[in-house]
């Protein structure tokens, strides 16, 4: 009975904990908000609030327009979509972080979601006999320690499907679960770039933007200096560090940073759909749409370069 009532006392407790943690996360996201016009004028948050908004929902929606359009990319990229909704998730949690005064978790999200949509283009790839036997870079890649790497996935997809594409792409998913339960590449982001790079997937220059970024996004990762974390957020901004006071300045370019991650990871996305939306009849974007990435691609990085997909695929 004693244990009973300890056991009891201990879900009350934790109940009451999470209670107040959830209550107090409503408030931060209130002082957040209300923050930022005492520092920034209202119509320039307005709009960075915006940008960041149209940019998370343009990256949500134009893969559910392209499938719905071309119902066969469902298995044909099912890797990617996989991936692409990892990111997706990443990225929303990403705006709570930021709102409830987690600043630097919310850029390791952001980060993590980038690394989600290129594994997913490398595995929707690698099940193209075409690509697989061009992936010098990720034959390079063992695994840690004895672990599986890239050189068994590719032997082992080379030995099961030789010339052919299978017709469900998320088959690879089931292989590595299944074939190579101690899969672990030793790689490294850049690796994974160069091998997008190869395949003509990016180009140089989407190579050094896409990797600039995440080389940003990657200080708030490891912390190598002390104001990347968020003590010393607050402490360079002299906020309470203890409180986890709002730094309206991180904020601010905070919703830059996610129209600009939105920016990446739609390109991405909507470049390997290209490969076989390029084979197809044209896609038929909403206009609203094609406009609002048209107003984004003047001010943030790599939308330019998700336009001209769209018209190229229209």
């Amino acid at each position: 009975m004693r244990k009973a009532q300890t056991s009891l006392a201990s879900v009350i407790d934790f109940l009451t904990f999470l209670t107040d943690y959830l209550g107090n996360n409503v408030r931060k996201i209130a002082q957040s908000i209300n923050a930022l016009p005492r520092e920034y004028d209202v119509f320039s948050v307005a709009e960075e609030i915006y940008n960041a908004y149209q940019a998370k929902r343009y990256f949500s929606i134009l893969i559910v327009n392209a499938i719905e359009a071309r119902k066969e990319l469902w298995d044909l990229h099912g890797p990617l979509i996989v991936y692409r909704d990892d990111a997706s998730t990443l990225i929303t949690h990403s705006l709570l972080s930021a709102l409830t005064s987690h600043y630097s978790i919310a850029y390791t999200e952001m980060r993590c979601a980038i690394e989600s949509v290129v594994r997913g283009v490398i595995y929707d790839f690698l099940v193209i006999p075409e690509y697989r036997r061009k992936a010098t870079i990720l034959q390079k890649i063992k695994g840690y320690k004895g672990a599986e790497g890239f050189p068994e996935l590719i032997e082992l997809l080379e030995n099961t499907f030789g010339d052919k594409r299978p017709e469900k792409a998320i088959i690879v998913c089931d292989l590595i679960e299944k074939r190579l339960k101690k899969f672990n590449p030793r790689v490294e982001f850049s690796k994974l770039l160069e091998q997008l790079k190869v395949w003509n997937i990016i180009n140089e220059c989407d190579y050094k933007e896409i990797f600039t970024y995440y080389s940003g996004l990657s200080e708030y990762v490891h912390k190598t200096k002390p104001r990347f974390s968020e003590p010393g957020i607050r402490i360079i901004s002299d906020r309470d560090w203890i409180e986890r006071e709002p730094v309206p300045d991180i904020l601010f370019v905070y919703f830059y940073h996610v129209a600009d991650v939105c920016g990446i990871l739609t390109y991405l996305t909507l470049k390997a759909l290209e490969y076989d939306l390029k084979r197809s009849k044209p896609i038929p974007w909403d206009e609203r749409i094609l406009e609002g990435v048209k107003e984004l691609k003047s001010k943030h990085l790599l939308w330019e370069g998700v336009y001209k997909i769209m018209k190229s695929l229209m």
